[in-house]
């Protein structure tokens, strides 16, 4: 492996922010780079709630108890448990709540890979409470939806949208997922595992057709192959902007956990695929701002990329700055020039002009009139484009930015 004693973002950043990186960094020289930003004058709250804001508040919380005493108030150290403690509570609840979903699709012969949250959390980081999640994200084959939509409610789990059969058929060709809510806890189940501009059929049976199994809370479940997980940590990461750092962090804990990554056979896939510019934007950020060390041969084919730089170069400067949502055209610009293949952004150009579920929830023409929403379409775009702040989600057939899963 490569050698790196100090992520390249963390050795100018003070401050808050500083803790923040320090704590989040997977090699040693962690310790003491965060014992030197701990003994810097700090704003304590102002760094629960920016760690809380970036999602890697358990990691902060177990670093800072790891830092020396005398290093952090003990009041506040107490504050950092407690809320670790209220996250660890959570996260073995909703865990409860996706083996119990798994249970009853496997139990009706349907296949479940739970995605991020409870697995992702034993996966990157060796125990479930080192993560926060929100929601709860499981993998089906499309083909399932209708019974899946009949089953949930079973288990107090209600779907999100009132959908009709051919409403959800329509839905399964225009968006990739449907929540369900229960009193406490929110399922997204997915039928693919990013949106076909980014990931086409094709691409996405072949990356969830091989499968592991994890150990989660005493109980084996699948989990996608390992290459599989890092394609999609970095296509997720890419899709919104890396505005968290616990997208990064992901990526370079669980690189890190998973020391025999074929990455020749990574790479050849994901040049083929045409991903190979988020890999290396996700792998650079990843060591920039968490330390991690690669391969020397992996480290050249990241660094060589200069559109991965300069987008890892904006990610990074972004990171603590005041978010506000790019619109849906900003959006798309991001998707395009993640792209290194030029016949993959004419087809992300394309879909943005494709109906999405927020131009025909509003608006129910019957299928023979279908091809209307495509001129409605570019109206509502051209709505949108002067109020980035109330951008639905739907109009980028995506999750919400700053998902908490």
């Amino acid at each position: 492996m490569a050698t790196r004693t100090v992520p390249a973002t963390l050795g100018t950043t003070t401050g808050e922010q500083g803790v923040l990186l320090a704590a989040t960094c997977v090699e040693e020289a962690r310790h003491g780079l965060l014992r030197e930003r701990l003994a810097q004058p700090l704003d304590w709250p102002g760094l629960m709630g920016l760690a809380a804001a970036h999602g890697v508040l358990p990691l902060v919380c177990r670093w800072l108890e790891r830092a020396g005493d005398g290093l952090v108030p003990p009041a506040v150290m107490d504050l950092f448990r407690a809320a670790h403690c209220e996250n660890a509570c959570r996260n073995l609840l909703r865990t409860r709540t996706l083996l119990q979903v798994v249970d009853l699709l496997a139990s009706h012969g349907i296949d479940a890979v739970p995605l991020k949250g409870p697995s992702l959390a034993v996966d990157a980081y060796g125990d479930v409470t080192l993560r926060q999640f929100v929601d709860l994200d499981i993998l089906i084959d499309g083909r399932h939806l209708d019974a899946v939509y009949g089953l949930l409610p079973t288990i107090g789990l209600r779907p999100s949208l009132a959908l009709d059969p051919a409403k959800r058929h329509r839905l399964l060709r225009t968006a990739r997922e449907l929540a369900f809510c229960g009193r406490y806890d929110v399922v997204e189940i997915q039928w693919a595992l990013a949106e076909r501009f980014l990931l086409p059929e094709r691409d996405d049976e072949e990356l969830r057709r091989p499968t592991r199994t994890l150990t989660v809370m005493g109980r084996p479940v699948r989990a996608l192959s390992e290459e599989a997980v890092l394609t999609f940590l970095c296509l997720h990461g890419t899709k919104h902007g890396w505005k968290q750092l616990r997208w990064t962090a992901d990526v370079a804990h669980f690189v890190h956990a998973h020391p025999a990554l074929d990455w020749d056979g990574l790479w050849s896939a994901a040049r083929r695929r045409g991903h190979a510019r988020m890999l290396a934007l996700g792998l650079r950020l990843a060591g920039d701002l968490c330390g991690l060390a690669l391969p020397a041969e992996v480290e050249a084919r990241v660094r060589d990329d200069r559109e991965a730089a300069r987008m890892a170069c904006r990610a990074a400067s972004e990171l603590f700055a005041q978010y506000r949502a790019p619109g849906v055209i900003g959006s798309w610009a991001r998707f395009m020039w993640s792209r290194e293949r030029w016949r993959d952004r004419a087809i992300c150009a394309l879909d943005l002009l494709a109906p999405k579920p927020g131009d025909w929830l509003g608006l129910e023409l019957p299928q023979s009139l279908y091809f209307l929403y495509y001129a409605i379409r570019p109206f509502r775009l051209l709505a949108r484009l002067h109020l980035p702040s109330i951008l639905s989600p739907d109009d980028l057939g995506a999750s919400c930015e700053g998902t908490a899963s």
